[in-house]
């Protein structure tokens, strides 16, 4: 999915959920970001089985909840979050 078509699917997928959707979707982001945030913090190897496990959770997720997240987008989205300070704010704050 090309990352116009990305944006117009999580825009049109996000403008369906009312609160409780939005707290159950912030809910199961922060449980994956902990977990993947214990991992790097105790040094994990990202190759570890338990951390592949959870990135796949991780690109599971966003394609649940707002649009189709291909391998190849969810490595941009990390490479993101390793070279972008402001891409990495966003999961910091």
């Amino acid at each position: 999915m090309g990352k116009h078509c990305a944006w117009k699917e999580s825009k049109r997928r996000a403008s369906t959920y009312d609160l409780d959707d939005w707290k159950v979707m912030a809910a199961e982001a922060k449980a994956l970001n902990d977990a993947l945030l214990a991992h790097m913090t105790a040094g994990h190897a990202p190759s570890a089985p338990e951390v592949v496990a959870l990135a796949e959770e991780s690109r599971q997720h966003i394609s649940k909840w707002f649009y189709d997240c291909s391998l190849e987008v969810h490595v941009g989205l990390a490479e993101m979050f390793v070279e972008d300070p402001r891409f990495r704010k966003s999961y910091d704050d």
